[in-house]
């Protein structure tokens, strides 16, 4: 008998718990970048939201960029031409500041970021496509990069559940690892759409 009672309090509280969770406060965020996308990329974000005005965000990134090199001046569909393909994944941290909000989480944001890149040049089986046809070594170049930034923006809430947040962001340089210059500053435009439970 004492064992049924323990039971059914456990499962009370079960019970009760994921009520909370589908039907009590709204704190959690999770989030994709739609422009990612268009550049055959993907950011997952998620958000935790701390009060009606602040949140802690974290942003995964996979980025797969490719470019031309021409060797001699050749183009399509010369040999001297060859399509290459970068790697590059991002991580970053940021902590959101929400103004003029009518609703939990929401309204005109502002945010700073600490943000983590590494970047692979190019992937093997497009060195080893380099090598053979132009009958010499390709080094691959492969960098980190840590930024500090912030975050303009504006999210809305619809049906209470879900989010549309667009954004630019900008981040500053501060330690690089890498043979070639690069940009000091790194900027983008981001058009997010999530759902919050």
């Amino acid at each position: 008998m004492k064992s049924k009672i323990i039971f059914t309090q456990i499962t009370i509280l079960f019970f009760l718990s994921f009520s909370n969770l589908l039907f009590g406060q709204q704190k959690h965020e999770v989030k994709v970048d739609a422009l990612s996308f268009l550049y055959d990329d993907i950011q997952i974000s998620y958000e935790y939201l701390l009060d009606k005005n602040s949140g802690v965000e974290i942003d995964l990134r996979f980025i797969n960029e490719r470019d031309f090199i021409e060797e001699n001046f050749g183009s399509p569909p010369s040999n001297n031409y060859i399509k290459l393909s970068h790697k590059r994944f991002m991580t970053q941290i940021s902590y959101n500041k929400y103004l003029f909000s009518r609703r939990e989480g929401s309204g005109f944001a502002l945010g700073g970021f600490a943000r983590y890149i590494f970047y692979s040049k190019v992937d093997d089986k497009y060195a080893a496509l380099y090598e053979t046809r132009f009958n010499r070594k390709f080094d691959k170049v492969m960098w980190t990069r840590m930024d500090l930034g912030g975050t303009l923006g504006w999210k809305f809430i619809f049906a209470k559940r879900f989010v549309i947040e667009p954004s630019y962001s900008i981040g500053l340089d501060l330690i690089s690892l890498y043979e070639e210059k690069i940009p000091d500053t790194l900027s983008s435009l981001h058009f997010n759409i999530g759902y919050r439970f």
